[in-house]
């Protein structure tokens, strides 16, 4: 999981914010186009933490567990699951928000 916050930071296209009453999140920094690599997680099947819960079962940890991609139609990024490694790539195109 250290190499995925690694990878996060040394890419620089993201970063993380805290919003009063929302919790902690991401944001861009760079133009990405549909499909970038953003980040990855960890599923751990055996712990259910309520804020960071995916299905069937399990909690992802890491980068990837900053973003919300509960709601297929809203969400901005799609999950690619390799057993336990969940990598998130952009559904769309993003301008940055500095």
């Amino acid at each position: 999981m250290l190499q995925q916050w690694i990878d996060f930071w040394k890419q620089n296209r993201m970063r993380v914010v805290f919003t009063e009453g929302v919790g902690f999140g991401v944001v861009a920094t760079a133009r990405m186009h549909t499909g970038t690599s953003l980040m990855q997680g960890v599923v751990e099947p055996d712990v259910e933490e309520e804020c960071v819960l995916v299905e069937p079962k399990g909690s992802l940890y890491g980068p990837a567990s900053l973003l919300n991609a509960a709601c297929h139609d809203c969400s901005n990024v799609a999950f690619a699951k390799n057993d336990q490694i969940w990598a998130a790539r952009a559904k769309k195109s993003y301008q940055t928000r500095g």
